[in-house]
């Protein structure tokens, strides 16, 4: 009977094991989707104040965008410009519409979006 019960250590080691192995599974599953836009996927910016952009993607983001929200709802989706997460949210709905808001964009998103809305100015 005495060989059965576990020695302070042998426990230890097992907790450990148990933690590692539950915090790899966690990880894991918590990765976000990923959307993944360039300035082609970006048809219209508009800045409603300091803290606030919206985007309108092109007619093939939007398709993106639409497809891996109907297929995903409840998982969390990060849309990146440049390999910068613009937005990451959990999946509500579907989002057929194409139109993201950026709720405080940092100062290196913000330019480029000002770049952006600038060059569609420019070339209509």
């Amino acid at each position: 009977m005495k060989d059965n019960i576990m020695k302070p250590q042998q426990t230890l080691l097992v907790f450990f094991l148990l933690i590692f192995v539950a915090s790899t599974a966690l990880t894991a599953a918590e990765e976000p989707l990923r959307l993944d836009l360039n300035s082609r996927d970006i048809s219209e910016v508009h800045f409603t104040d300091k803290n606030d952009t919206q985007l309108k993607l092109s007619e093939s983001a939007t398709l993106k965008l639409k497809n891996i929200t109907e297929k995903n709802v409840g998982k969390t989706l990060s849309v990146l410009y440049m390999n910068e997460a613009i937005v990451t949210a959990t999946i509500q709905v579907v989002i057929p519409s194409g139109q993201i808001r950026i709720s405080r964009p940092s100062d290196s998103i913000r330019e480029e979006m000002e770049k952006l809305q600038n060059n569609r100015k420019a070339c209509p």
